[in-house]
Order: C-alpha cells, then sequence, then structure tokens
C-alpha cells in the first residue's frame, strides 16, 4: 500500500500506521528524510540551515508538500525516483521547532506558510515522525528566495539568492536567464485581470477505498467462483481406523478397494463434462483472477460512485474591463499523476454489485 496524498500521509500517521506509507515515492508534494545524531537537519551547521530553507522554499515555489522525517528513502533499479523503504522514528528531543521557525524566518523571503506535526510512534512513545507541512505561495507572490547562498566549503555567503523549486522527486533552482526574465516582467507591470473562477454546483469529496473494503469483495467473489468444485467428502474411514485402532491386512485391502470405487465415481462428472483442469488448477486460475481484479478494483469502486454523484460545474466570471478573446483553463499536474474528482453519493455502499468484473476462469466442470 501506498499514500496518494498529502492528507493520507498525515492520517496514516495519526493513526500509528507509518509501514502503510512504505512505497510511497518522492515526488512534487513529497520528500522522505532520516534523522541524524542532530536531528533531520543539523541546525549547528550553515549547510543545515541552508538544506532547511531551501527545501521550504522550494515547496513553496511549486505546490506545497510535506517534508517527512523519519523514514529512509531509496531508488530501486526498476523505479525512476525513490521511495520510503524503511520507517525510522527518532526521538522527540532533537528536533526544536522554535529554532525551525526562526531559521525559516530569516532566510526565506517572503515569509512562508509552514506548519509543524508530530507524531508518535506505536512500538515507543518516546520516539515519532517529525512532519514539516508547507503551503504554496500564490502566483501573485511567487518567487520565494533563500537570501544567503552555500559556498563550496559549506559556508553561507551574504549577498547572493537562490531560488529553489520542487520538480518531481529533484530540487533544482532557476537558473540566472529564468531570475532575470522574472525581474523583468516584474519590473514592466503587466496589468492583472480580475478572473474569477468558482464552483457553481456539483460537490467533490476524497473517496477513500480501504484494503478491507477490497479484501471483502475479493473474498465473496472467491467463494462465488470456487462453488463449482466439487465438495470435498467427509472422513469416511471405518471407526476404528479413527479411533486410532490398528487394521488387519485384509480390512485394509477391502479398506483399498473401496476408495478406489469412490475415486472412480469422482471421475465421471469430471470425464463427462471432458474439463482437463484438475481442482488445484482451477483454483490457482482463480487465484490469479482475483490478483487481477485486486488491482482494478479501487478504479472500479470510485468510478461507480464517481457516475452516480452529481457533475462538478465550475463557472468562469470576468469581472474586469477587459475583453478575453480565448480563455483556456489549465489544471498543472506532475508527470506522474492525473487529476481526477471523485464524486461519492449517498447510496454508495450499494454499488459493489453492479462491479464490471473482468471475465472469470470458466467454471470448473464446464467443458474445456
Amino acid at each position: 500500500m501506498t499514500a496518494e496524498s498529502r492528507d493520507r500521509i498525515i492520517a496514516l500517521l495519526a493513526r500509528q500506521q507509518p509501514k502503510a506509507i512504505l512505497g510511497t515515492q518522492e515526488s512534487e508534494w513529497v520528500d522522505f528524510k532520516t534523522a541524524g545524531p542532530n536531528g533531520p537537519y543539523d541546525l549547528g551547521t550553515d549547510k543545515g540551515k541552508f538544506e532547511l530553507a531551501k527545501d521550504v522554499a522550494a515547496f513553496a515555489n511549486t505546490r506545497g508538500g510535506l517534508i517527512v522525517c523519519g523514514f529512509r528513502a531509496k531508488r530501486r533499479p526498476t523505479d525512476l525516483h525513490e521511495a520510503a523503504q524503511k520507517e525510522i522514528p527518532f526521538a522527540k528531543r532533537l528536533v526544536n521547532t522554535d529554532t525551525y521557525k526562526e531559521i525559516i524566518t530569516e532566510y526565506v523571503r517572503p515569509l512562508i506558510d509552514v506548519s509543524f506535526l508530530w507524531f508518535e510512534d506505536a512500538s515507543d512513545p518516546d520516539l515519532g515522525y517529525f512532519v514539516i507541512e508547507v503551503q504554496a505561495l500564490p502566483e501573485s507572490k511567487r518567487w520565494a528566495l533563500v537570501v544567503k547562498t552555500l559556498s563550496e566549503d559549506g559556508n553561507l555567503v551574504k549577498g547572493g539568492v537562490a531560488v529553489p523549486r520542487r520538480h518531481s522527486d529533484k530540487t533544482p533552482y532557476l537558473t540566472a536567464d529564468e531570475v532575470y526574465q522574472a525581474v523583468n516582467a516584474g519590473l514592466r507591470g503587466a496589468p492583472e485581470l480580475a478572473v474569477d473562477l468558482a464552483v457553481a454546483t456539483g460537490s467533490v469529496s476524497d473517496v477513500e477505498v480501504t484494503a478491507s473494503v477490497v479484501d471483502r469483495l475479493l473474498e465473496d467473489r472467491r467463494r462465488e467462483l470456487l462453488a463449482s468444485l466439487p465438495r470435498r467428502k467427509a472422513d469416511e474411514s471405518p471407526r476404528r481406523q479413527r479411533e486410532g485402532l490398528t487394521l488387519s491386512d485384509s480390512e485394509k485391502q477391502l479398506l483399498h478397494d473401496v476408495q478406489r470405487l469412490r475415486d472412480l465415481n469422482d471421475l465421471v462428472p469430471t470425464m463427462m463434462s471432458r474439463d482437463s483442469r484438475t481442482p488445484q488448477q482451477y483454483r490457482a486460475e482463480v487465484d490469479a483472477y482475483l490478483e487481477k481484479c485486486g488491482r482494478q478494483l479501487p478504479s472500479m469502486l470510485r468510478g461507480i460512485w464517481a457516475q452516480q454523484g452529481a457533475p462538478l460545474v465550475l463557472r468562469l466570471a470576468n469581472r474586469s474591463d477587459v475583453m478575453l478573446h480565448q480563455v483556456e483553463v489549465i489544471a498543472t499536474v506532475s508527470s506522474e499523476y492525473t487529476a481526477v474528482l471523485w464524486i461519492q453519493p449517498s447510496g454508495a455502499a450499494s454499488t459493489p454489485a453492479m462491479l464490471p468484473w473482468p471475465e472469470p476462469p470458466a467454471p470448473y466442470g464446464s467443458k474445456t
């Protein structure tokens, strides 16, 4: 399981379920850090102060995000980005939020809306996880600047500025040309249009498809598919054998002959149906089918709930005296994600019966 949003990560940490975050890839909205002997950022050094200011400004210059401290991130050969691989909670005494606030206030302009959250670990209340939540700067106030730069020997240098931004799981800086263009555009003072975008009708809610819902639906589907298998008969061995008594040779031979007749009798339905599969092979087909369904179920459920909800209608109003010849509304998302609005109706609990399940294996006993 992975976390797909900022709210989801905070909710999992609040429920003391850090393992559910493992596998989440670093992106424009989340960065994972481990804590050293002096905490996630060594604020006793110039480098540690600059790193904190740089990371906060980078998220503010993009879409906002979370700096989640207490997780080790690593990139596997098959992944494009680093992902949380192991939870490593640390002592709360290693974090002084007052010091964090002072450094951000001193080194970042303009002031950034930042929140600090601490979540205890379930196994040890003295350990936990530290989250820095950064809100995005509005376009009218960008860019956030780090008012000092870092020299090659790791010391802060006065008189320079750095403009970091979050791009995927990296933090590049605006180039000198980009900084010049931003300053030049500001000096020209281009007028702003008073365009208002608002929600006219409809509603949006975050639909969470929990693992328990998926597991319950898959188990119901498994019982339905395995119902075509012949039922296992109860133990029909002689009472003396069930009680642990030794049978004579003649009794053993008689029991063997009876069992052979039963086996032949069980083969008749299979031979009549021409099903070349054994029950074990059919069970393996069902397992593979349900594994495929498990990957599709969350989107299937959300799709059904979305179809039952009222559509979201946006209203675009021009509140200026400037004529708009063409208008294009753009939703900006990272390359790894798709922006989707899911609508959850009040009767969502009754929708699983409508699920468009993929084509299942042929029932056991049918002609194959």
